[in-house]
């Protein structure tokens, strides 16, 4: 837990440097966010090794079993933070993350959970984690007037994993594993696919398949996690060997690495908007007066092919008081209508997004001036079009930013990668310490599923 708290707080100056040298970068997977982030979102499982370290509470407390349900439930919601760039509907990375960090939380959060709390561990955890989740979800969207964030749903997965251990009570352990996860692969990942079709501002696309075998990669390597932790907190013999974990691990971090590559796109759009409103006078949020207007919206992209069959082809439209997610549907030839009308001017920023695999670009349609970081205004006029090429999608959502040294980039990884890799080594040896000293000269507490 030191380790993990000590990897957030050097993200802390490690930021303002980054900042300092590339202005602002409006995402939550820069390495020193991902430290500042990832140590507390890790922290849970240091405290779930704490908690199985800590013995039996006296007789008639079920303090311990309770404090080990809410830490199941707090690693789901750990490992589900990092999604959180594709929960609030304008991501900058491959769609191919969000089901890949599903399958990653499924794996570990579900399988540990069911291990740990033995049968119904998963379904409560998930349970409880609908219910946090959804509330906040609430009091950010609709209370504060923030942006609505999106959530996985998880009960297909915690389903499958109650399914599976129930019905191969005399399996062998890493066969049953296994099973689990190819299953929530493939069964789970589909009720998380209709899921995105009623939820997600992004919702997955047919051609997201020719690259699911990534999914179900990290799905085996994470279950396996996942079984190791649960058996570590509850001192159970361990269905692999520790150096067995360590390759989990190390699967995992290749199958993170896959989808990251990004490039801009060797096409162009044709925007053309027509008034769908009166202009209205507002004030936006640097106290600028100026003024919005409704506005309906075509695209007409070139090549015309640009577009097919594409993970998302959609208008964004955000930062004036919500998020606005409008398809883009097409009529033939490379041009594209959306339906109803957006706001433009004021303090909306609207832009066409376009992800094809390792493509994730982007062609501004509206965006405000922002005189503090000196970037003029982009504007879109009623009855003409205008062309712009499409871009990486960073070009446009973190407009803030700008070059300067390597030297940052190089630290802020390199530390990163150290802090990282040893968070993992740190997590694998208290386990295979656990199992060394306890299992012979200690009964498993009651409240972690023994009978001692």
């Amino acid at each position: 837990m030191g380790l993990m708290g000590l990897g957030a707080v050097v993200g802390f100056p490690l930021d303002d440097y980054w900042h300092s040298m590339y202005g602002i970068d409006v995402t939550m997977w820069s390495p020193t966010h991902l430290l500042m982030i990832g140590g507390a979102a890790l922290t849970p499982i240091a405290a779930w090794l704490m908690l199985a370290e800590s013995g039996a509470p006296p007789p008639g407390q079920h303090r311990g079993r309770i404090l080990s349900e809410a830490l199941a439930v707090a690693t789901v919601i750990g490992l589900s933070t990092f999604q959180l760039e594709l929960d609030l509907g304008i991501p900058q990375w491959q769609a191919l993350y969000h089901p890949v960090l599903i399958a990653l939380a499924m794996g570990v959060g579900l399988v540990a959970a069911r291990e740990a709390l033995g049968r119904g561990g998963a379904l409560r955890a998930v349970a409880a984690f609908l219910v946090l989740r959804g509330a906040i979800a609430l009091l950010v969207g609709p209370v504060f007037g923030l942006s609505l964030e999106r959530f996985p749903l998880y009960v297909g997965g915690a389903l499958i994993v109650e399914a599976v251990f129930l019905a191969t009570p005399r399996m062998v352990p890493a066969l049953r594993v296994l099973i689990t996860a190819l299953l929530l692969a493939t069964v789970g990942m589909a009720v998380e696919w209709g899921w995105t079709q009623l939820w997600s501002p992004q919702p997955w696309q047919p051609r997201l398949l020719a690259s699911w075998w990534v999914v179900v990669g990290i799905a085996i390597a994470a279950a396996f996690l996942g079984s190791a932790l649960g058996r570590a907190v509850t001192h159970a013999p361990q269905v692999v060997h520790f150096s067995a974990v360590a390759g989990a691990f190390a699967v995992m971090v290749a199958m993170l690495a896959v989808p990251f590559p990004r490039h801009g796109l060797d096409a162009s759009a044709s925007i053309a908007a027509a008034a769908a409103g009166p202009t209205v006078p507002t004030i936006m949020r640097e106290g600028l007066a100026t003024f919005e207007q409704d506005m309906t919206l075509s695209v007409t992209v070139s090549p015309a092919s640009a577009a097919d069959d594409a993970d998302v082809f959609r208008v964004f439209t955000w930062q004036g008081g919500s998020l606005i997610v409008s398809p883009l549907h097409s009529t033939g030839a490379g041009h594209y209508i959306i339906d109803g009308s957006i706001p433009t001017g004021g303090s909306w920023k609207t832009i066409v997004l376009l992800e094809k695999g390792d493509t994730v670009a982007a062609a501004p349609v509206s965006l405000p001036a922002d005189p503090t970081y000196g970037l003029a205004a982009i504007q879109m006029s009623t009855g003409s079009a205008r062309t712009a090429q499409f871009a990486p999608s960073t070009a446009y959502l973190t407009r803030e930013t700008h070059g300067g040294s390597a030297l940052p980039a190089v630290l802020a990884y390199t530390t990163l990668a150290i802090i990282g890799v040893t968070w993992c080594v740190a997590v694998i040896g208290v386990g295979e310490a656990m199992r060394r000293r306890v299992t012979v000269s200690l009964p498993l507490p009651r409240f972690l599923g023994g009978t001692g």
